[in-house]
């Protein structure tokens, strides 16, 4: 039996995340500023819009000059590149290309179509994130004699 598409979104984003959680293991603070970066995608998504918050990402993965931080947000890019224009999944709104550029040759259904899958993807990654990423702080009561 084939699995439902909700469950291969879920399953990319889940593998999306392992893959960067085990490639950052030792590479500074990139967990965290994509942890705290994934966070507001949505956000920025209904309020400017996937194109917008895409070239944003792009934006943020070349500005300043701290690699972590670039890192964060070239992954969280290449995450919804990877999934929205994944040629091996005929549910997706794009089959192949760059984002960006499929993006801006949209027609609006299809726009609003990969809109509303990147809201539903970002649910996913932002919820595997925060299992897979983020640093538990100590329990007080552990650490009280």
């Amino acid at each position: 039996m084939s699995q439902m598409f909700s469950q291969r979104r879920a399953k990319h984003a889940l593998q999306a995340i392992q893959k960067f959680a085990q490639e950052s293991n030792s590479a500074g603070k990139s967990k965290e500023f994509y942890l705290m970066a994934i966070k507001s995608v949505p956000m920025e998504i209904r309020a400017n819009g996937m194109g917008q918050a895409m070239a944003m990402a792009l934006s943020q993965s070349e500005r300043g000059n701290q690699a972590d931080r670039k890192a964060a947000f070239k992954t969280i890019y290449d995450h919804f590149q990877g999934w929205l224009c994944d040629p091996h999944e005929p549910d997706t709104p794009f089959d192949r290309g760059d984002l960006m550029t499929r993006l801006c040759e949209a027609e609006q259904e299809l726009y609003l179509h990969a809109q509303t899958e990147a809201l539903a993807y970002a649910a996913w990654l932002k919820k595997f994130a925060n299992a897979f990423l983020a640093t538990s702080a100590p329990n007080p009561a552990e650490t009280t004699p």
